[in-house]
């Protein structure tokens, strides 16, 4: 934990002990997996923050992910997703919105609450928990279950030309279904597993959205506006790690996008094309993108 984070933890811990009442903790843990936790040691929301078993997967100074397989007859694999702080100014800002301010791992937790309700695939919450102070959160834990299968991003990487069609059809009917369904998230390809076909609660090839910290878990109003903002900043993350579809690949893409979304909104490839471009070339200002952005051209172009 970062030194000055944990300092001033420790300063507010002391202050409980004058005021208990200022500090709260609320902690639910699904109880198909209560005793398996319980037998670890893990089962509540102050083990879950402290336990050192696991791997460290990833970490700043405000989150930490660990990934802890357990030795029970299953080996269940969970990943413990930690919030070790909360931005006071964002805490504040929901407040004047008359917003409840969160935790990342409990608006992570709502935003797979909100897709579920939509009938998306999603990562399975085993506990969850928030710790305040004075009404702001101050840490929060998340456990889902893992997600057996693979990336998104290294299927494509290792893929063939037509598996690599195939998964651009899959992932434009994701974003489409996402879009339609008033979710408008920059998704990474990274951010998407999978399912493998022995997964015991996906179908095979289900595309199932992990890893998201959002500012908004709710879905919002479905707008043209905001499905090209969306496709654009998505696409911005795709050129970011390297990765472009070819003209083909993108074309099968979009047509899968437009057919998802084609009960609010029924744009033509071009008109979705040229909408989004405007907002791609203001999110992409570097030299290092021109080939992608003339590639977007050239399709625009010609179709």
């Amino acid at each position: 934990m970062d030194s000055g984070i944990c300092r001033n933890y420790l300063m507010l811990r002391k202050l409980t002990k004058f005021f208990p009442i200022i500090e709260t903790t609320e902690f639910h843990l699904d109880e198909s997996y209560k005793v398996s936790l319980k037998d670890h040691g893990i089962d509540s929301f102050e083990s879950l923050m402290d336990t050192k078993s696991g791997t460290l997967v990833s970490f700043s100074n405000e989150t930490q992910i660990i990934r802890l397989t357990l030795s029970d007859k299953q080996n269940s694999t969970f990943f413990i997703k930690r919030s070790l702080s909360a931005a006071f100014n964002r805490s504040i800002a929901m407040c004047f919105r008359f917003a409840k301010p969160h935790t990342r791992s409990i608006k992570e937790f709502q935003l797979i609450t909100h897709l579920k309700a939509n009938g998306f695939p999603v990562m399975i919450p085993v506990a969850w928990g928030e710790q305040r102070l004075f009404g702001l959160p101050i840490r929060g834990v998340l456990v889902v279950k893992e997600i057996k299968g693979i990336e998104l991003e290294d299927a494509f990487l290792n893929g063939n030309h037509h598996e690599r069609c195939t998964l651009a059809k899959q992932l434009g009917e994701f974003l489409g279904r996402l879009n339609n369904a008033g979710f408008f998230h920059i998704i990474r390809l990274k951010d998407i597993i999978i399912a493998a076909s022995n997964d015991e609660y996906w179908d095979a090839k289900s595309l199932v959205l992990i890893d998201r910290e959002v500012t908004k878990p709710w879905p919002r109003k479905f707008s043209p506006e905001k499905c090209c903002y969306c496709l654009a900043r998505c696409y911005a993350k795709f050129i970011r790690a390297e990765f472009t579809f070819t003209p083909k690949q993108f074309s099968i893409f979009l047509n899968a996008y437009i057919k998802e979304i084609k009960q609010k909104w029924e744009p033509t490839r071009q008109e979705l094309l040229q909408k989004t471009s405007k907002h791609l070339k203001k999110i992409l200002k570097s030299a290092r993108y021109v080939n992608a952005l003339k590639m977007i051209n050239t399709i625009y172009e010609t179709r």
